[in-house]
């Protein structure tokens, strides 16, 4: 169960506070690390404020648990024991004047899987290119920089998303 409350999308400053609870698999972009489900519950302030109709900044700060309800043995990071997680996360969205079906953006995200334990934060950066073909097509090339990574190697990746809104 998910959810957000916060001010109308309509404000140049907007800011909200979302949660989560319940029982979720390890993910990773399009990589399933196990298919036992690991209860996690988060809490999440955030802002965004418009600059005008081009520019937008943001921040999110969020903490939670992972293997809060009993099934903390599946929790990697710890090896068993409950993990309390921070993550934070700040972009920046613009699009240019003189050719609004083009849309620059960068995202900064860091997470700490275990506040207990040292080395086990994801950190990247991502930048992405986005065109709009039309009011239903839209293309994104995003470029993840992974910095650090709690499980595995850093993995720099590409991406190419095409979202088609049905009418």
């Amino acid at each position: 169960m998910t959810g957000r409350v916060g001010t109308p999308v309509y404000w140049d400053l907007q800011y909200g506070v979302s949660f989560l609870y319940g029982d979720l698999r390890f993910i990773r972009g399009a990589h399933v690390f196990s298919n036992r489900s690991i209860s996690r519950w988060r809490l999440g302030l955030d802002s965004f404020y418009k600059f005008g109709t081009w520019l937008m900044a943001g921040a999110q700060l969020t903490y939670g648990q992972d293997g809060f309800a009993g099934d903390e043995e599946f929790v990697m990071i710890t090896m068993g024991e409950t993990a309390d997680v921070l993550g934070f996360r700040v972009m920046v969205d613009w699009v240019p004047p003189e050719g609004i079906n083009w849309r620059v953006a960068a995202q900064f995200e860091t997470v700490n899987r275990d506040l207990n334990t040292s080395g086990v934060s994801d950190t990247a950066l991502i930048l992405e290119l986005g065109y709009s073909v039309s009011t239903s097509l839209s293309l994104m090339l995003d470029h993840r920089i992974e910095f650090s990574r709690s499980m595995g190697q850093e993995n720099d990746a590409i991406y190419l998303t095409a979202i088609y809104y049905a009418r």
